[in-house]
């Protein structure tokens, strides 16, 4: 099978089946006879190639999809065991994130600015001398006097 064609059975799944329904990568490219690297590239490009209309209903059917396992969730954390709770709060958490990021993706919600850690800092500054050092001397031994009285 060729990449074009490939391209159009996706499409054509995608359209029947919705975007959220989808095996995952690594089984379509079993399927496929490809990396799931490889299917992330196809399925990326199909997806910048949507026209507006069939983009909101893949974004209306991952929400509808997210919505019912947010139902799944709930129902878990009422009458589940207590481990069973701890990973349905972790998977509600990871639930959060992916809702955000799909909001963000489909422009729904304005993107949160994405942390920088910063590592290093240098700056270049001049200091004026005072022109008389005692005045500083005994601001700085008051402040020490007064501390050790």
């Amino acid at each position: 099978m060729t990449r074009e064609e490939r391209l159009i059975d996706i499409k054509g799944r995608v359209r029947m089946i919705g975007l959220s329904k989808l095996p995952t990568y690594r089984e379509l490219g079993e399927e496929y006879g490809v990396k799931k690297s490889q299917i992330h590239k196809d399925i990326h490009e199909l997806i910048t190639q949507l026209d507006p209309h069939e983009l909101d209903a893949v974004f209306t059917d991952f929400y509808q999809s997210d919505l019912r396992s947010l139902e799944i969730l709930k129902e878990i954390i009422e009458s589940g065991g207590n481990e069973d709770k701890m990973k349905a709060i972790n998977s509600l958490v990871k639930l959060q994130e992916g809702c955000s990021k799909l909001l963000e993706s489909f422009a729904k919600k304005k993107k949160v600015a994405d942390l920088h850690e910063v590592k290093q800092v240098s700056y270049n500054f001049t200091m004026n001398k005072p022109e008389e050092k005692e005045i500083v001397y005994d601001i700085v031994t008051e402040g020490k006097d007064e501390k050790q009285e």
